[in-house]
């Protein structure tokens, strides 16, 4: 084998040991070389060939001084040092590296070794200590094979856990930035981290909330789902129900309950784990959602106008016709009385020719107004008239419980009762094109937005009132399972075209004609339904008619 010669002070020789891979000067090696400072070119050649087959690449330099002028531009991997040199001891160059704030992991080699080098060399910092004698190439080859595993090993683990510490500032940071508010809590309930998005909506400083229990920003009406879900995360870290997006009430540090949405997700920190949530205010679309309501709600009153309309006519018109008969009756009566007082004053005076006149007077007027029939029909008139005007009552009752935007709060509510409500709201609009068969079977009262299935219920009997072209039968049915309310609304009607059936439930479609529908009842009845955690769904034949299927469940809905 043949080796380079060291001429101090020239710059430092590699040495390209037999069936030994090294990278050509002007290519920057995957790993940094190992520096061999090793003053005697026999002891040099041994090292770099016992290093060289071992697979590392290797820089030497003879000397302390030819050292630092290849430290000076280069850092390698590991130093391969000699106790003593030339120009002084190995330790120097250690010195010299440390007071350039340079650290450099080192072994040391020696031909005169004693116990207190040893222990003194392991003070300075080296890896290991080895004497040059007959086993001193295969002993440095394992050494330094198991120092460089150990190095390698050490900044890998420093990289990992450089990289970690990158990746959670870049995640805080994130968070931190993040226009959605984010809350994580332990297993215990209690608040560890939030964001600033989470202070703004929740009106809380970061020293008011961490370390408090996450129910302090839930109503009371929340809080018992809050601590059982709680109580069982530890246990179940990845429950279905805490993947979802779900919508609850939260409770600002003023007393406020607000609408929020939230997505919860289990972290694991260490053998632990923490329970987040992104949580939006919904305030400003619930808003927008009443008002779209209400909009479809007032154009469904519109549509149903002249119904109304008739249905009020109706009544106010025999009241009317009532009224003025018992005017008719008034008159008679008051003739009567007139006459009445006349023979009462005749017969006071004693006058028995006046009192004759008034007699036949009064006995003329009872024959020709048939006073007793009157009689008998004031009561009848009087009893149709308070029918028809409490009739006009309910209507409008019912117009302004369709109505009103207080319906937007959760209340409990009988489904039967929303659908009687509904139905005689849309009477006239059914009564002359079908018959309404209802099958209402008992149900539990739930925590729904009575107002809003309201409108899901108009939107589904108009719908199905439309659908039937002159004669046809609709059908209400109504049941309770162990977990559900089912509310099912059939019709005879046309039905709808296959094509047309995963369309129905989209904004602005609509198969009626120009100035028929907006095409905006199905698309609010779904988010209505689907705001309840519920499901609508449709079958429909055409020729045959269309049946629509609501599923809400039994909980209700969540505060």
């Amino acid at each position: 084998m043949s080796h380079a010669t060291l001429d101090a002070p020239g710059p430092i020789a590699q040495t390209v040991p037999k069936n030994t891979c090294t990278l050509d000067a002007d290519a920057a090696p995957t790993r940094a070389p190992i520096l061999v400072v090793e003053d005697s070119p026999m002891q040099s050649m041994i090292i770099q060939d016992s290093l060289g087959a071992a697979g590392f690449d290797t820089r030497a330099a003879d000397s302390l001084s030819q050292a630092r002028e290849w430290l000076a531009d280069h850092t390698p991997e590991l130093i391969v040092l000699d106790y003593r040199l030339p120009d002084g001891e190995g330790v120097d160059l250690i010195d010299w590296l440390e007071a350039d704030n340079r650290k450099i992991p080192f072994v040391v080699t020696t031909a005169r070794g004693s116990e207190q080098i040893a222990v003194d060399m392991m003070k300075r910092g080296a890896l290991d200590y080895l004497i040059k004698d007959a086993g001193l190439a295969v002993n440095l080859a394992d050494t330094v094979h198991r120092v460089v595993a150990r190095l390698r090993s050490d900044q890998a683990l420093k990289e990992a856990r450089r990289s970690l510490r990158e990746a959670e500032q870049r995640t805080r940071q994130v968070i931190e930035a993040a226009p959605e508010a984010f809350v994580s809590v332990d297993e215990q309930g209690l608040i560890v981290h939030w964001n600033a998005a989470a202070a703004q909506i929740f009106g809380y400083e970061d020293h008011e909330i961490l370390g408090q229990s996450i129910l302090v920003l839930m109503p009371e009406s929340g809080r018992p789902y809050a601590s059982a879900t709680l109580a069982g995360f530890p246990r179940s870290p990845t429950p279905a129900d805490l993947t979802v997006r779900r919508e609850a009430l939260a409770l600002h540090r003023d007393g406020r309950e607000f609408p929020v949405e939230l997505s919860a997700f289990p972290v694991r920190v260490g053998e632990h784990w923490n329970l987040s949530a992104f949580v939006h205010d919904i305030t400003g679309r619930r808003q927008m959602e009443t008002q779209l309501v209400q909009s479809e709600k007032m154009a469904s009153l519109g549509v149903m106008a002249a119904g109304v309309a008739h249905e009020i006519n109706n009544p106010i018109g025999f009241v009317s016709s009532n009224l003025s008969t018992l005017a008719d009756y008034f008159a008679t009566f008051t003739t009567l009385l007139d006459q009445y007082e006349a023979l009462t004053v005749a017969a006071k005076r004693g006058d028995l020719e006046a009192v004759k006149q008034q007699h036949a007077a009064i006995q003329a007027t009872r024959a020709r107004d048939d006073v007793d029939y009157i009689r008998q029909d004031v009561g009848s008139l009087l009893s149709e008239s308070t029918d028809g005007l409490h009739r006009v009552k309910e209507i409008v009752q019912n117009l302004r419980s369709f109505a009103r935007l207080d319906e937007a709060d959760i209340k409990e509510a009988d489904i039967n009762d929303c659908l009687e409500t509904t139905l005689r709201v849309v009477w006239n609009e059914l009564k002359y094109k079908a018959q309404v068969v209802k099958n209402l079977q008992p149900l539990p009262a739930i925590r729904c937005y009575p107002g809003q299935l309201n409108q899901v219920f108009v939107n589904l009997l108009v719908n199905a009132a439309q659908a039937i072209a002159e004669r046809g039968i609709i059908t209400l049915h109504t049941e309770a399972t162990a977990t559900h309310i089912v509310i099912c609304v059939a019709d005879t009607g046309a039905g709808i075209a296959p094509e047309n059936l995963n369309r129905l439930f989209t904004p602005f479609f609509t198969t009626k004609g120009i100035g028929k529908g907006t095409g905006l009842g199905l698309s609010i009845s779904y988010g209505i339904v689907q705001k309840h955690n519920g499901t609508i769904d449709v079958s429909s034949k055409l020729g045959q008619g269309t049946e629509f299927t609501i599923r809400l469940p039994i909980e209700g809905v969540r505060a």
